[in-house]
């Protein structure tokens, strides 16, 4: 390994281009280490990473056309990018060098070893002193030479194999601890909805909040108004609208969504109308209680959304009095729906 490294870092730097996410600053020692440098790619040699979710493919270019590619699991910590940084410079090396070695030639076998011919040796035959006999001259056994032994052709040389680059081994990720809420929270929020009453026909209001959480509990502080709305009991067309504030207890889970419910306290401020903009009377306030339900589902870490539910009761009577139509008492209740988004969420652990 040492040996590869200071080839790599001899060797002039390659371009590698690593997925648009990554941070450059994490893998900068890393990639030196490897003899490579984050970039764009040239018309030589370069490699470049995709990122396919939790599977990264390694792909390197000699610049002739040439690729080799192995892929590896993303990498998290610093130990798997100087992995990822060797095991591209490791591609890179072997397509640059052409791929595996050639293999060596055969070894012939040596000739076979012929053994020389055996001689026997003359026999000599006594002869009786009275008679001489010739006896003929018996001519020396030749053994025949052994066969050759066979010549075994040697196996073929085995092909040559392309490198295999086996992706490093990385331990699985170890779980990140869940997030704790903070102790406390400050949020905004924002609402928009139609007000119901029975003395009136629909109109739309508005309202914003600031909230203070401390964990499931939420203290509220809102403000808000309804829009003109027309006086059904009256043929001259005055209007009703109204704006007020509130202060309450909320709950709400802790988790990303579910219901949640509180009560407030407040006053509103009614303001009777000529349906033309001008006020009939100076504005009359009513302490009012209010109670309400919603489902709050998290969009993100810091945002929510939440349509609600409110329903007010005032706890004064007010009467209208009108000389072509005579006297309208105000209703004490009023029901009011809306979408409520918040953000926010900034507090201390």
């Amino acid at each position: 390994m040492f040996f590869f490294l200071a080839n790599a870092l001899a060797a002039a730097p390659v371009v590698i281009e690593l997925p648009p996410r990554e941070p450059l600053e994490e893998w900068a020692e890393s990639l030196a280490l490897a003899g490579l440098v984050a970039g764009v790619r040239g018309s030589g040699a370069y490699v470049e990473v995709l990122d396919q979710g939790t599977v990264w493919l390694i792909r390197v270019h000699d610049g002739a056309g040439h690729t080799r590619e192995a892929a590896v699991r993303e990498p998290v910590r610093a130990a798997e990018r100087e992995d990822v940084a060797i095991l591209a410079a490791s591609l890179m090396r072997t397509i640059s060098s052409g791929g595996a070695p050639a293999p060596r030639p055969p070894v012939e076998a040596p000739p076979p070893i012929v053994p020389p011919p055996v001689v026997a040796p003359p026999v000599v035959v006594s002869r009786p002193p009275p008679v001489v006999i010739v006896e003929p001259v018996v001519a020396p056994v030749i053994a025949p030479p052994l066969p050759p032994p066979p010549v075994v052709a040697p196996p073929p040389p085995p092909p040559p194999r392309s490198p295999v680059a086996f992706p490093p081994t990385f331990a699985p990720p170890e779980a990140l601890p869940a997030p704790k809420p903070p102790a406390w929270a400050v949020e905004g929020g924002l609402g928009v909805g139609v007000n119901l009453r029975g003395d009136t026909v629909p109109a739309p209001s508005v309202a914003g909040q600031l909230v203070v959480t401390d964990g499931a509990l939420r203290v509220l502080a809102r403000v808000g108004g309804t829009f003109p709305a027309r006086l059904t009991a009256f043929e001259a067309r005055p209007d009703l609208s109204g704006v007020g504030g509130s202060a309450g207890l909320w709950w709400a889970p802790p988790t990303t969504a579910g219901l949640d419910f509180g009560v407030e306290l407040g006053c509103t401020a009614l303001l009777p109308g000529d349906g033309l903009g001008n006020l009939l009377a100076d504005a009359v306030a009513i302490p009012t209680l209010s109670a309400g339900i919603g489902w709050r589902a998290r969009l993100g870490p810091l945002n929510t959304i939440e349509p609600q539910a409110r329903f007010s009761w005032t706890s004064r009577t007010v009467n209208l009095r009108s000389d072509r139509n005579g006297d309208t008492v105000l209703s004490p209740w009023s029901v009011e729906l809306g979408l409520l988004t918040s953000f926010g969420g900034v507090g201390r652990l």
